[in-house]
């Protein structure tokens, strides 16, 4: 998660600390607002124009609007192609499909925004207009950061676009790139790269005085973040104390962004123990929020105080603003906005919002990190109160958050999967395309050697085709084993988690509230380790002990003095350092429960086992219930059309992750018998290599 975050910051910064159009003129009317003067004149000589001038209109229209209004941004900036094609005007249509290309990517359509900048870059190139080129590295640069197998790329893009900017002379652009690399540092780690970034972008913003307020107050707020990672802090505070004072409070926008940044603040104060600092500027971001009517300002702000009672163990004033910044993160993810009043929804609504608002997915995504939080605190505040109902009511909007996060999240990923195969496909068609163009000046040239020539070309491009396509069919079928291997996993997972909600509601209805609220704290232990072990291949023999020792107790609670349970880990083993697939065994683990143990008369037993033979982890789990047979006897007299789906699914799994490993995966389950040949049970056997 945090390196998707990273991700995510870079790809924000790449697109939001840009200049969004040029001249630098029409920049600054975007910064104060939409000019509807400069529209006006422009609208009004539109007839007297033609050819190169009308298209320059039209852009500049396009322009005008990027930030306000995208339908008309992206109405004119299509007329300015239409006007520019017709009069093969190359300058133009690439600044035309530059600005279409924000508007898509303001819409959060990235892999469409890629390739319309990548149609812009071909037309620029071949101008003398280094600004919009610029512009347009930088773009195709922010729309590849977000995925990780395209970074490098991206990186070269952004610098290609920086030395651009040296190139003509424009400090101001050079300093939004200083920034971006600053915030990158800031993220990686590196925070000695990260202050001289940052420094050279207050040199120029600040000290030669070509920013504007915000780009002051964002140099500060940054040079601050780094200052306090480096311990800092008095320093820190004083740096962004110093960028509030660019802003001003007569303005709607500087409220929104310094209710924001308020919180920050107040953060600060908090993790210097100083809480009375941190309310101070918690209150004072709310009163702000409030005037501006800045949601995001008094979600942040709300949140902060509530965290901060939370510690000092005021439960009431804890629940009042976790409520409160409840309601306003539901606000925008309902509206996809920052402000209460439609007519500020393009204004900032944080400090990353400096030259244009975050695509509305964007915003929501963040929203339900906020709200996940939140409900997750509400839970255990519940639950430690003992509230069953009201704690499960959190905990499933949790649960809810957090499926919408990984929706988002594995979308992302399914794009990026499409969005490389895509990428891979042009390369092929330019490939050949150039080997095509060769083959014709060969022909022209040396008439002679032709056929010779025609096929060598031929022969090649069959070999690097057929090398092409078997790398692909290769990475093809990892992909597909992944997500196969991700499918299984979530197979297994609600299997058994049904059954202890189940439990917990039956208790609710019993009136049985102190088994409840321990049943649940149980259940919310075992959940938390589910969630984070499904997100790894592999997880540690420690995290696989405390899951199933967590599920088995659960599961005493639901069978009160039904059976008793040991886990032995041989002593030469390592548990933290030995790592396995997650909840291998589970589900025979639960079949020994509900299908073995639960039908005999006495109290049973089961016993799991890790064991060390030479090169191989021996994972077994045996019990002694009624045996497989018998208890396929009850399923059937119970349910004729019920299928066992343990057995096979495990099976299909340790497939899937066989075809990655050198050493396979066995397993094995024996029928336990005595000397009678009556059952006494099952074992269930893994080999695991290590």
């Amino acid at each position: 998660m945090k390196r998707q975050i990273l991700h995510t910051n870079i790809l924000i910064l790449l697109i939001f600390f840009l200049p969004q159009v040029s001249p630098s003129q029409i920049y600054e009317e975007l910064f104060v607002g939409f000019n509807h003067s400069s529209v006006d004149s422009i609208l009004k000589i539109l007839p007297g124009l033609e050819n190169r001038d009308l298209a320059d209109a039209y852009n500049k229209l396009s322009r005008l609007h990027l930030q306000y209004h995208p339908d008309s941004a992206m109405f004119f900036a299509n007329k300015a192609f239409d006007v520019a094609q017709n009069a093969a005007y190359t300058e133009g249509m690439g600044t035309a499909h530059l600005n279409i290309g924000k508007v898509k990517y303001f819409e959060g359509n990235y892999i469409e925004a890629y390739k319309i900048f990548l149609e812009a870059k071909t037309y620029l190139e071949k101008t003398e207009n280094k600004i919009d080129l610029a512009d347009c590295y930088i773009r195709l640069a922010g729309s590849l950061f977000w995925s990780q197998a395209m970074q490098e790329t991206a990186i070269d893009l952004a610098n290609r676009g920086l030395a651009l900017y040296r190139e003509t002379g424009n400090l101001r652009y050079v300093a939004y790139l200083y920034m971006l690399f600053g915030r990158y540092y800031i993220d990686i780690g590196d925070l000695v790269s990260a202050l001289k970034g940052l420094q050279l972008t207050k040199e120029i913003m600040v000290d030669q005085n070509m920013g504007n307020r915000f780009d002051k107050y964002i140099s500060f707020v940054l040079i601050a973040e780094v200052l306090w990672y480096k311990e800092e802090q008095k320093k820190a505070l004083d740096f962004i104390r110093q960028g509030y004072s660019f802003l001003d409070t007569s303005i709607v926008e500087d409220c929104g962004i310094l209710s924001n940044n308020y919180s920050i603040t107040a953060f600060y104060f908090r993790n210097m123990n100083n809480p009375d600092s941190a309310i101070h500027y918690y209150n004072r971001g709310i009163i702000l929020g409030e005037k501006a009517g800045c949601l995001s300002g008094l979600e942040a702000n709300h949140k902060g105080l509530a965290d901060l009672y939370k510690d000092q163990g005021k439960i009431e004033k804890t629940l009042l603003h976790y409520r409160n910044a409840l309601l306003f993160s539901l606000i925008i993810d309902s509206t996809g906005f920052y402000y209460i009043n439609p007519e500020h929804r393009f204004y900032r609504g944080i400090s990353l919002e400096i030259g244009e608002p975050f695509p509305v997915k964007l915003r929501r995504y963040y929203g339900w990190h906020t709200m996940r939080k939140i409900h997750h605190e509400l839970y255990n505040i519940y639950n430690e109160r003992g509230n069953c109902q009201k704690a499960l009511i959190h905990f499933v909007s949790f649960s809810s958050m957090n499926d919408s996060i990984q929706t988002y999240l594995k979308n992302k990923e399914l794009k990026e999967l499409g969005f490389k195969y895509d990428t891979e496909q042009k390369d092929q068609r330019i490939f050949f395309l150039e080997q095509e163009n060769k083959l014709k000046e060969t022909t022209a040239k040396q008439t002679r050697i032709i056929f010779v020539g025609i096929g060598l070309v031929m022969f090649l491009a069959i070999i690097v085709l057929i090398l092409m396509l078997m790398q692909g069919k290769l990475r093809n079928i990892h992909n597909t084993l992944n997500l196969e291997q991700k499918l299984f996993r979530s197979q297994m997972n609600p299997h058994f988690i049904f059954n202890s909600l189940a439990s917990i509601q039956n208790k609710i209805i019993n009136e049985e509230p102190d088994m409840a609220t321990d049943y649940l704290a149980r259940f919310s232990l075992l959940f938390r380790n589910i969630l984070e072990n499904s997100i790894d291949e592999m997880i540690t023999l420690q995290k696989e002990i405390e899951t199933i020792n967590t599920y088995l107790e659960l599961q005493q609670l639901r069978y009160i003095d039904k059976f008793d349970f040991k886990i032995y880990v041989d002593e030469n083993l390592d548990p933290e350092n030995i790592f396995i697939p997650p909840m291998l065994a589970q589900p025979f683990i639960e079949n020994a429960i509900e299908h073995g143990i639960k039908h005999i008369g006495s109290k049973g037993n089961i016993h799991v086992r890790f064991m060390l033979n030479e090169q191989t982890l021996v994972y077994e789990v045996e019990d002694d219930g009624i045996g497989r047979e018998k208890a396929q006897e009850i399923l059937l007299k119970q349910n004729k059309d019920h299928k066992s789906l343990a057995t096979s699914i495990t099976q299909e799994r340790i497939k899937v992750l066989n075809k990655k490993l050198k050493h396979k995966i066995k397993l094995e389950i024996i029928d336990l018998k005595n000397e009678e040949g009556e059952a006494t049970g099952t074992r269930v056997v893994f080999e695991l290599p290590m």
